[in-house]
């Protein structure tokens, strides 16, 4: 048996933020039912149980949403106990959550540390960009609130990093943002950019292909300045495009070219291959029927990946497909023309623009 991870939906599609761009909620306004509300103890008890005994090697459990910690403090203390009474084989665990990080306390703080979690914390730079898109039910600011969570993470040592949404905002404030960044000692990045809707041509876009084309560059000129100075940030697309350089496979799924089976499980137990497509046509199955053999083997998955496969041929005449590989599926679904991706055209300026200062990091790291 392989390892083994898994993305668990501990409480849905619900959130305490009501972002403009949520992904997840664009997600589940396109299924049947859009929230399967709180996970139960017993679905608990059967993901970790046939997890076990599928798992080798090591298991690796993340949470994600909606907001996952609206589950309770005493969810994730029950998983532990669990994971506990479970794990005869003694194999390595890791735990990953992403949260918003609102008006988390400092008991979350503690078990974050004392069970070593990896915490994944959304903040969308500073409070001017972060602010715009990133409100409360009620309308209201959350970047102050947010701030209060890193001032405890750092108090309990809490491991995490950065993720941020790209939006036009954010491109055209990069540079204030990475001084803010490196200010607060965010030293562990991830920068993604923002999705249109499905099936919605007609929906604003908040991030346009030249400003991601425009983010890209100046990002990177901010990161390959400091690395050339001795001062490493850790900024995870960049480190993948120089793992692919060296000749090894991307660890972001996004950047391989095709999709693959993750093993997403919403708190009513289905499972779904992939965070982006927890929809009804996607459905894999439920934890309480299936195994993990089955589901991998089932045809929905196999169709799943053919249909991620990239079929343009313009790709394989592309000096820089070996970089690309075409782009993330979801992004090519957000094509509005014949072109592979939406962002093909900014992925193109920004290799043409860093892919020299690349090869030489790589012979750099080499």
């Amino acid at each position: 048996m392989p390892p083994l991870t898994i993305m668990l939906k501990p409480a849905s599609s619900l959130c305490n933020l009501n972002c403009k761009y949520c992904f997840y909620k664009d997600v589940a306004a396109n299924r049947l039912q859009t929230s399967y509300g709180l996970m139960t103890h017993d679905t608990l008890i059967t993901i970790l149980s046939k997890s076990f005994s599928y798992a080798s090697d090591w298991f690796a459990i993340a949470f994600q949403g909606g907001e996952p910690t609206l589950a309770g403090l005493d969810f994730y203390k029950d998983v532990i106990a669990l994971v506990n009474d479970n794990n005869i084989n003694h194999l390595p665990i890791h735990y990953s959550i992403q949260t918003n990080g609102y008006l988390l306390s400092k008991e979350w703080a503690s078990f974050f540390h004392d069970n070593h979690f990896l915490v994944g914390l959304s903040i969308d730079g500073t409070i001017h960009t972060h602010d715009t898109y990133r409100k409360n039910p009620l309308g209201n600011d959350t970047f102050t609130e947010i701030m209060k969570t890193v001032d405890l993470f750092n108090q309990y040592y809490v491991d995490y990093n950065i993720l941020t949404v790209v939006t036009d905002k954010v491109s055209s404030s990069i540079q204030k943002i990475y001084k803010f960044y490196k200010k607060k000692n965010f030293q562990f990045l991830q920068f993604i950019p923002c999705l249109r809707p499905f099936d919605d041509a007609n929906s604003p876009i908040l991030l346009s292909k030249e400003a991601y084309k425009s983010f890209l560059c100046d990002l990177f000129d901010l990161w390959y300045e400091d690395i050339m100075n001795g001062k490493i940030v850790s900024i995870r697309q960049f480190e993948n495009y120089l793992m692919m350089l060296k000749g090894y496979q991307p660890e972001s799924c996004d950047m391989t070219g095709h999709c693959s089976i993750q093993y997403i499980i919403e708190a009513n137990g289905d499972i779904y291959p992939c965070d982006f497509y927890v929809l009804d046509e996607y459905k894999l199955g439920n934890i309480f029927t299936e195994s993990f053999e089955n589901i991998l083997n089932d045809p929905v998955s196999n169709r799943f990946i053919e249909q991620s496969n990239n079929n343009y041929s313009d790709c394989a005449n592309c000096e820089y497909y070996f970089l690309c590989k075409g782009g993330c599926r979801r992004y090519r679904q957000m094509a509005i023309s014949n072109e592979p991706n939406f962002f093909c055209d900014s992925f193109k300026s920004f290799f043409s623009y860093s892919v020299e200062r690349m090869n030489l990091l790589y012979r750099m790291l080499k």
